[in-house]
């Protein structure tokens, strides 16, 4: 079995939910939405006989998956487990952590909200600290890397970018490293400034 083969295995056996008769693309604009932060992002979702609802299926045309480093050439239909494919060695790698996320469910409340599609890149580390995701870190320049790549496929294939955003979902190891509202504030700073003025943010 090849390492495509084994992937595309890997990603059916992990998959919750997805939607069928999906659109292959958006039919106007999009927004384009970075992922990020720790194991709160990355999802560590799973189904219990205590616990049996999975993932919602993402409404048809609501917003896709760019798969910046595992097949950076066409959109997949968001799923769960969000971005449980897109690991770089020396980057944002945490092979078989990912086993399911709210970037599905938030997709659809977005689209619902907004009428426009989302296009998602995953970037987000479980157990990370915000200290290693400033200015000149693995993560944080992986993460630029994923988005120059997203708005370059993007350009590419002629689907318009409406807005561009961050949605940022950190917990304890922030308030453990920022212990008070300005030093997280500053921390914070460091964390944005590479994207500014491109995109708006969302923190969480």
């Amino acid at each position: 079995m090849d390492s495509r083969s084994g992937a595309d295995s890997l990603h059916r056996e992990k998959t919750m939910t997805q939607t069928p008769s999906f659109p292959f693309r958006p039919d106007g604009p999009a927004d384009l939405f970075l992922f990020m932060g720790q194991s709160n992002m990355a999802g560590r979702g799973v189904i219990c006989p205590r616990f049996p609802q999975s993932a919602p299926a993402c409404l048809p045309g609501a917003g896709w998956e760019f798969r910046a480093v595992s097949d950076p050439n066409r959109l997949y239909p968001a799923a769960e487990p969000f971005g449980a494919l897109e690991n770089r060695p020396g980057g944002i790698f945490e092979p078989g952590m990912k086993t399911g996320s709210m970037v599905t469910a938030f997709i659809n409340a977005y689209f619902e909200e907004t009428h426009t599609p989302v296009i998602g890149v995953s970037a987000s580390k479980g157990g990370s600290a915000i200290r290693e995701w400033q200015p000149g870190s693995p993560f944080l320049e992986d993460a630029l890397l994923r988005l120059r790549t997203a708005e370059k496929y993007l350009a590419d294939n002629s689907i318009p970018i409406r807005r561009r955003f961050v949605l940022w979902c950190q917990e304890k190891p922030t308030a453990i490293w920022a212990p008070s509202l300005r030093s997280m504030r500053r921390i914070f700073c460091g964390c944005w400034k590479p994207f500014s003025p491109k995109a708006s943010s969302i923190f969480s």
